[in-house]
């Protein structure tokens, strides 16, 4: 039996645009909000874009989900996992490690302490994510690099939990919210991959059901997005009430956070699926810069940060009467200067240890 190669989705590289977009808004605006009096203008405008953009790391982990159940659903096998996992090392474990290992040192050497002498902080801090604040994420993924195989085997195997694969994550996404509320009382859940099982499970169920998902997703559009605006307001509104107004919503609210939450991010994921097709169909020619910073994403997730400590140390910090307008300006210089750091080490054979599996030109 001949098999039919699978599209090649193009417009995949706007939506890693736009998240990782959302995450240099989030990180640029994470100074001001801490910073800045709650009862002021300028913080309601920091805090909008900055709780706005939340979506941003779940959703790449939607379209990670998405990417790997589309690739490999119709040529999975147990013999694949070996090849899997050494992909998955080059691509983005090696470079985790090389810029773990780079921020840790930055850390460091900053305050004057010996690298060689606090090694072990390294080690310890590399198995949890904690070398820098964003790298966290690249824990978050691997563990679902090892949970892959053990989903698409269920896939695979069991075709009633295919069918319903999303009813089967809302139900998990409960049962963990109860049970880290009641018992386990993890401080630090958006470490583990449990509590992301929602978006992940979207994404894959859409991977395994492309085109009827993609058909039925862009039918109606407007609808998704004016549900994702809806729902933006209120999950926006409802945090900056809580802020305004300490105690607000006892003892309730935490189930009403866990419910607007993953309602926003799952909405979210799934509009800047329908939004990342809308303009690759009709503006992709003539944006095609935006896919050109898609495929970069990788070096700009892991780079960006460190742009922004440079940023806020030698330019706001000496420059504070301006202090509005460089933080703003912070953005294009946390996009541009990794994209130009992407497009001169991208020749080089040892690029992908730096910034993962590099497309040659």
């Amino acid at each position: 039996m001949i098999k039919v190669k699978k599209e090649k989705i193009l417009f995949l590289d706007i939506f890693r645009f736009l998240c990782i977009f959302a995450v240099i808004l989030i990180h640029v605006t994470s100074d001001p909000v801490s910073k800045i009096p709650v009862n002021t203008w300028q913080y309601f405008v920091y805090y909008v874009i900055n709780i706005g953009s939340s979506f941003a790391v779940p959703a790449f982990l939607f379209l990670s989900a998405f990417v790997l159940f589309y690739n490999y659903e119709d040529r999975w096998n147990t013999s694949m996992i070996k090849s899997f996992f050494y992909k998955r090392c080059i691509s983005t474990i090696i470079p985790y490690i090389v810029w773990s290992f780079f921020y840790y040192a930055v850390l460091q050497l900053s305050v004057g302490k010996n690298i060689i002498n606090e090694i072990s902080i390294f080690l310890t801090k590399l198995i949890t994510g904690k070398n820098y604040a964003h790298l966290y994420y690249i824990i978050v993924i691997a563990q679902f690099y090892l949970l892959f195989p053990i989903l698409m085997g269920f896939v695979k195997r069991f075709s009633n939990f295919r069918k319903y694969l999303i009813h089967f994550a809302i139900i998990f996404q409960i049962a963990f919210f109860l049970l880290n509320k009641f018992f386990l009382h993890i401080k630090a859940p958006g470490s583990i991959l449990f509590t992301y099982m929602l978006f992940y499970c979207v994404g894959a169920y859409i991977g395994l059901n492309y085109q009827v998902s993609k058909n039925y997703l862009t039918k109606k559009p407007l609808r998704w997005i004016l549900a994702w605006i809806f729902i933006g307001i209120v999950y926006i509104a409802k945090g900056y009430i809580g802020i305004q107004n300490t105690g607000w919503g006892q003892p309730l609210i935490a189930y009403l956070n866990f419910i607007i939450y993953y309602l926003y991010v799952t909405i979210s994921s799934i509009v800047i699926f329908i939004i990342s097709n809308i303009i690759y169909t009709k503006w992709g020619d003539k944006l095609s810069l935006l896919s050109e910073w898609g495929k970069a994403s990788f070096l700009i997730y892991l780079l960006h940060p460190f742009i922004l400590l440079v940023w806020r140390h030698y330019i706001i910090a000496n420059n504070t009467k301006f202090y509005h307008q460089l933080t703003m300006l912070a953005v294009p210089m946390a996009l541009l200067i990794p994209w130009i750091a992407f497009l001169s080490l991208r020749k080089f054979s040892f690029a992908w240890i730096i910034m993962g599996k590099v497309e040659s030109k």
